[in-house]
């Protein structure tokens, strides 16, 4: 049984060469740091992840259904810019129409304001 798992394992080497790799980094990186494994760290991780996913999840669809459109790296560059650029005016006019003091007008509270979401 163990030499027919190495025999496919040798012959399949090329296709885990990238897994292998990546396991490598992550036990690497977990030793150097040992908060690198924690569950908020991963947490953190998947949140990132999150997007490319969910971006990568629609071109597949683009993809599979024929219509190769390959453009979504400028889009996401676009919604970021246009997101970046909308908080940081939602910051200004929160600071400088004087709805907040300068003590209390953190991004947070400018963010709560802006969107009617207020966090206890």
């Amino acid at each position: 049984m163990f030499n027919q798992l190495m025999t496919a394992f040798r012959k399949n080497l090329r296709s885990y060469v990238m897994i292998i790799a990546l396991v490598v980094l992550w036990l690497g990186f977990g030793i150097a740091q040992p908060t690198y494994l924690s569950a908020d760290h991963i947490q953190d991780i998947f949140m990132q992840m999150a997007i490319v996913a969910i971006m990568a999840c629609g071109m597949v669809f683009v993809i599979v259904t024929g219509g190769i459109d390959l453009s979504v790296g400028f889009g996401a560059g676009f919604v970021s810019v246009v997101a970046a650029s909308d908080r940081v005016m939602v910051m200004w006019e929160g600071r400088s129409n004087g709805t907040l003091g300068i003590a209390e007008a953190t991004q947070e509270k400018i963010m709560a304001r802006a969107t009617g979401i207020e966090i206890a």
